[in-house]
């Protein structure tokens, strides 16, 4: 599954909530923000729980593709500091 996969509803559904918290961090009370906070962090756990298979299949790429750039970029990091270091 992939992130194009996701039904246009559950995008508009999700954009729509940005717009209306926009809206709401400008006129409403601490309550109710707080609450509508509450119900948009639910909403999104659903969906998350919804496409599981896609979030968790978009995690394992992302592992995949940064974790050895991250380690090469380590270990030439650790290159570098040591010949820096045996010139001194």
């Amino acid at each position: 599954m992939n992130f194009r996969d996701i039904p246009l509803t559950d995008l508009l559904l999700l954009v729509g909530a940005v717009m209306l918290s926009v809206f709401l961090a400008r006129v409403a009370g601490k309550a109710f923000k707080t609450a509508f906070a509450w119900a948009v962090g639910a909403v999104a756990a659903v969906m998350v729980l919804r496409h599981l298979d896609g979030v968790l299949a978009f995690i394992q790429h992302a592992a995949d593709t940064i974790w050895p750039a991250a380690q090469h970029a380590a270990d030439r990091l650790v290159q570098i500091i040591s010949s820096v270091l045996r010139s001194i």
